[in-house]
């Protein structure tokens, strides 16, 4: 489990919609193989074992994907899970994007052996407007942008261009 890719802190890599056009083209993973990869970044050797099942966050984008017998999971995000490229704040197919999200893995911790595992995602009300609250009392810079994420889905990017 890595919080953006095996590589750094900020790359993106999300098999739901591309990145090209955006500017965060230049640090997009492409490959899903690219994302078993043992790094230094990670403090594993690049001589171990690649692991079948990994999880990552970042990108808000809760989902499972299969890729070649191996399994990614993004857990989604408590706060701003998002599923679409949310561009309209009026668009109500992004109401269901400001529920909180995870994942629950059920399996042998650790195992080197072929065994069960199931991976459940969670969908769950998300008081925003507590969470707004807490902001508000708070110094936190750009909250304005911050509080129409939690409100919209639409990430702080793509706030500031409507």
């Amino acid at each position: 489990m890595f919080h953006s890719t095996p590589y750094n802190l900020n790359g993106i890599f999300n098999p739901m919609f591309s990145n090209e056009g955006t500017s965060y083209k230049d640090i997009e993973i492409k490959n899903p193989q690219d994302m078993f990869k043992n790094t230094e970044f990670l403090g594993v050797d690049k001589n171990d074992k690649e692991p079948d099942i990994i999880g990552y966050a970042h990108i808000h984008t809760p989902l499972i994907v299969k890729y070649k017998n191996k399994t990614i999971f993004n857990t989604g995000s408590v706060g701003i899970p998002i599923e679409m490229r949310n561009l309209d704040e009026k668009d109500e197919n992004n109401k269901f994007s400001t529920v909180a999200s995870y994942m629950i893995l059920e399996g042998e911790l650790d195992s080197m052996e072929q065994g069960n595992i199931s991976f459940t995602q969670v969908r769950v009300k998300y008081d925003i407007e507590k969470e707004i609250e807490n902001i508000n009392n708070s110094d936190m810079p750009n909250k304005r942008n911050i509080i129409k994420s939690l409100r919209t889905a639409i990430s702080e990017e793509n706030i500031q261009n409507i």
